[in-house]
This record gives structure tokens, C-alpha cells and sequence, in this order.
């Protein structure tokens, strides 16, 4: 939608027997469907999107998603707006925020939809107690974000939640719990080349997911929290100031290249239970030397540097 000034979205599926007979797709179509060409199009600063929808939420009505400052919504939307964010009409789901500066998000919002704050100026953000779910890219490029506080219900934080914002010093997770799905690679990334981060308190989690702190090149400081039991792939590749690292000892298992050109890494103490490492877990490491023994997947002791 580059260069857009108007969008006009008529897809839908209008036949009830065909909807009642295949509802995952009716779902698909009719609402998220709706909400991507509506995403997309705040995200591209459309002037206008004419929505031309037979359904409950939606019949033949313009919608203005100009974010500068206003957003017009009708009074029959889906959706209501309300100083700066644009939420679904329960208030549970924010879609998008037009603020900058300090923002803090309603109580009662339970999730952060996808790409909402991405490439925002919002400089802090205090989530509520409320907060379940971080969506995919939800603050991806948000390069004046510089504090985050995170509550004790989150549960689910998407893939490059906080991708590039190159700005971010704190992370507050207080003292949630975070449930990563083991079947997907969903959360990667997650706080891909956030250069100015140096250093982070984890929560306890079922497990570190790929990547997450892929590319940060200022963090010095990991403290992993009892109750973590696995530490995935490319954790920590390519951050050459991590020098003080603390693994629990509920942690049994360190992925491939968890900790690759970690090169001011010195000294690891691993934890009493470790049961495996895997090949190439230090690639590159130079300076590291262990404390403790485990064995690697293919019985190579802490793997093959």
C-alpha cells in the first residue's frame, strides 16, 4: 500500500451456509482478513478505506485512518478510537497507537495486535496488568523506544516483538511467567539487535527462544531465572560484549550456537543437572572456559568449539 490514498476492500464471504460449513475460513476472511487490509493501511497512512462488508460490524462506510493526529471511526465499527489508540470495541485488543512520547496502555487491554507500535516515537511504555499477549513485530522499530515494563500475566511474546529498537536500555519483566509454544518458531528474534540493551533480568521461562538476543552488541549482563530449562539455538549469537552470564540450575539443555562470538565471555558456570550440549554451543567463543561437565549430543564434552 505505498503510495495509497485510497483503499477499497469488498472481499468477503457473504454465504452463510458456506460460512456455517467452513468457519475457520469465514474467520479468516471475513475478520482477519479485514484487520491486515486495516493494519496495512494505518501502517501506510492511508487517507481513507471504503469497506464494503455485508456483515455485523461492517456496511458500505468509509473509514479515515489519517494518525496524524485523528482517526475517524463510525459509530457501527468493529473498532473505537480513543486518545491515540485504536482498539477493538470490548477495548481488549489494541490495533494501533498514533501517540509518541511516554505512553501507557489501558488496563483491561489483553492484547497488543501485530505491528501495532511498529516504527512508533513512543520513547517508554508501562503495559497493564492485563496484558496476556505481545503479537509478531508489535513494537519492531520503534528506534526512541528506551523502557519497557512488562507485567506478570504476559504469557505470549511474538517473533521480533521488539526487532531494531535500537534505543531500548530496560526491560522490566516484573515478575511474570512466559510460556513459549514448542512447536513453532514464533517467538525468535525477539529482541533482535536491540543495540543500547547491556543488561537483562529473564523471567523464568519453559525456554530461551531462538535468537532472542541475536545481534545486541552492548549487552554485557544475562541473569537467566530458576525455573528456565532450556536454552534454544542462537540464543546470544553475535553479542561480543556479553561478559557475565548466570544459567540456573533448572536448565538442562543449551541449543547449537547458543552462545557463538560471545568473545568476552570468559568463564561459565554450568548448572549441576546440565544433561546436553549441543554441537558448536561456544562456536567461536575463544576466551570461554567452563565450569562443571556435560556432555554434547554426540558425546563431545560442552560440544565442538
Amino acid at each position: 500500500m505505498t503510495n495509497v490514498d485510497y483503499v477499497f476492500h469488498a472481499a468477503a464471504m457473504k454465504h452463510v451456509p458456506i460460512c456455517e460449513k467452513y468457519p475457520l475460513e469465514a474467520l479468516k476472511t471475513n475478520v482477519i482478513g479485514s484487520d491486515n487490509v486495516l493494519s496495512l493501511a494505518i501502517k501506510h497512512k492511508v487517507k481513507k478505506v471504503i469497506l464494503n462488508m455485508k456483515t455485523d460490524c461492517y456496511e458500505d462506510r468509509v473509514i479515515s485512518l489519517d494518525a496524524q493526529p485523528d482517526i475517524e471511526v463510525g459509530s457501527d465499527s468493529c473498532y473505537i478510537y480513543e486518545n491515540g489508540f485504536l482498539m477493538t470495541k470490548d477495548k481488549e485488543t489494541v490495533v494501533y497507537y498514533s501517540g509518541k512520547g511516554k505512553v501507557v496502555v489501558p488496563e483491561g487491554v489483553k492484547t497488543i495486535r501485530k505491528d501495532a507500535f511498529s516504527w512508533s516515537d513512543v520513547t517508554e511504555v508501562l503495559l497493564p496488568y492485563s496484558l496476556t499477549t505481545i503479537e509478531n513485530g508489535a513494537f519492531t522499530y520503534s528506534q526512541k523506544l528506551s523502557k519497557v515494563v512488562l507485567r506478570s500475566a504476559l504469557k505470549v511474546l511474538g517473533e521480533r516483538a521488539f526487532k531494531g529498537c535500537k534505543s531500548l536500555k530496560t526491560i522490566d519483566f516484573s515478575d511474570s511467567y512466559i510460556e513459549f509454544n514448542d512447536n513453532t518458531n514464533s517467538s525468535w528474534y525477539v529482541f533482535d539487535g536491540c543495540d543500547n540493551l547491556s543488561e537483562i533480568i529473564l523471567p523464568p521461562m519453559n525456554y530461551v527462544p531462538d535468537y532472542m538476543f541475536d545481534q545486541c552488541k552492548n549487552l554485557k549482563s544475562v541473569v537467566i531465572s530458576e525455573g528456565t530449562k532450556k536454552i534454544n539455538d542462537n540464543v546470544f549469537t553475535k553479542t561480543p560484549k556479553l561478559e557475565k552470564l548466570y544459567i540456573p540450575d533448572s536448565v538442562t539443555t543449551i541449543g547449537s550456537y547458543a552462545f557463538q562470538y560471545c568473545s568476552a565471555l570468559s568463564t561459565i558456570k554450568l548448572p549441576a543437572g546440565m544433561t546436553s550440549i549441543s554441537n558448536y554451543t561456544f562456536a567461536d567463543s575463544y576466551r570461554t572456559c567452563f565450569l562443571g561437565t556435560a556432555s554434547g549430543n554426540n558425546g563431545d564434552p560442552l560440544g565442538n568449539r
